[in-house]
């Protein structure tokens, strides 16, 4: 029997929400399916990942001796309740050159979609060689 991505990432959510408290479908979906992927809707759960034209490569820091307990619970709860609209409208402009710049295969296009005006500034507390 074929099991569906969704249905997948629906079962890996369960684990994410046990170990971290909430179940979120963006790392899970990311961890099974692989490349980029997006979360096209939470109800029904239909999680994609998209054909792109641009190869990436990318490169992991974990500074050593650097760790923190409940790490993920941690973030979660850093993140702000309300959003400057000003902040959301950057996220949103960023996310479609990103977008664009994976399908078109651009790479200045999708560089300029990098950064984040709010998980990442709410988060800097918690990552101190980020910035760096």
């Amino acid at each position: 029997m074929r099991v569906s991505s969704d249905k997948l990432v629906e079962y890996a959510m369960k684990g994410e929400e046990a170990a971290a408290g909430e179940a979120h479908p963006d790392n899970v979906a990311a961890s099974l399916l692989g490349g980029f992927t997006i979360t096209a809707s939470l109800s029904p759960l239909r999680v994609r990942r998209l054909k792109t034209n641009l190869e990436v490569n990318l490169m992991l820091f974990i500074p050593q001796g650097y760790r923190i307990e409940g790490k993920t619970r941690l973030a979660r709860s850093m993140l702000p309740s309300h959003v400057p609209l000003s902040s959301v409208v950057r996220n949103e402009s960023r996310l479609s050159a990103l977008l664009a710049g994976l399908i078109e295969g651009d790479r200045e296009l999708f560089s300029a979609g990098l950064g984040d005006d709010i998980v990442e500034t709410a988060r800097l507390p918690l990552f101190p060689y980020f910035p760096r």
